[in-house]
Formats: C-alpha cells, structure tokens, sequence
C-alpha cells in the first residue's frame, strides 16, 4: 500500500483544543492529547512537523437546523491562523452531536481514561472524515 501522510482533526474549544490524528496510513484515527487554547497553535505546528500533517480536519459548529452556529467565525479563524502558518490542506466538518459521541466513546471503555473529552472529540471529528462525510471549506 502507498504511503500516506497523517491527518489531524482538531476539537477546537474556548479553554481547550482537542487533538486527533491518524496512522501514517491516513487510515486509522486515535485521540491524541488536549492542550490549553493559549498554546494550542504552537503545539499544532509542532504536531504538524512531527508527523508530517498534511490535511487538518477542524469541527464546525452548526446549529441543529444546519445554519452556523455563534461561534463559527471564531473556529474558522482559528483554521485560517494554522493554515497561515503550515502548508496544509484544511477542511471543516460538522461538529453536531460530537461531545454526546465523545461521551458514549468514553463510557464504552471502562478502567482509566487515557485521554480526555477534547481530545476524543477530535476523534469522532477525524472519524466522520474518514468515514467520508461531507467537508466545507475553510
């Protein structure tokens, strides 16, 4: 099989941003870590060269009746300040209904809990992309 390069997802929230990635497949999605909004673009970039990211998934918040949601601006802005600063391709996907799947993940693996929600949420993000659902530009 062709290599590929990893993909990331990212969970991006007010106080934490939620990092996922996949395999250097680009098949295989795993939670990664959670890191403080303050930090949050250096360690992306620093992900980014470590393993060799070169499609970024971000979760777009849209509203139940699919209008964007109050903060959609502010997470696109965000893509854009990472798209800015590393040569990605980056796409948005719909967030809807993560943190609820996020915690049925969570509840479904008993015994110490690796990662935290943000991270697992960018899971579920990479997953829908994976799993090719529809993306937006950002």
């Amino acid at each position: 099989m062709p290599k590929r390069n990893c993909i990331m997802a990212i969970d991006e929230g007010r106080k934490r941003v939620g990092i996922a990635v996949t395999d250097e497949s680009g098949e295989i999605a795993f939670p990664y870590k959670t890191v403080d909004k303050n930090i949050a673009i250096r360690e992306i970039l620093s992900v980014i060269r470590e393993r060799d990211v070169k499609t970024i998934i971000i979760g777009l918040p849209f509203n139940t009746d699919g209008s964007r949601g109050f903060r959609y601006e502010e997470v696109t802005n965000f893509a854009r300040a990472i798209k800015n600063r590393a040569d990605v391709e980056l796409y948005g996907i719909d967030e809807r209904y993560s943190t609820e799947e996020a915690k049925d993940v969570l509840e479904s693996y008993p015994g110490k809990k690796t990662f935290d929600i943000d991270a697992i949420e960018a899971f579920v993000i990479l997953k829908r992309f994976l799993n090719n659902e529809k993306t937006y530009p950002v």
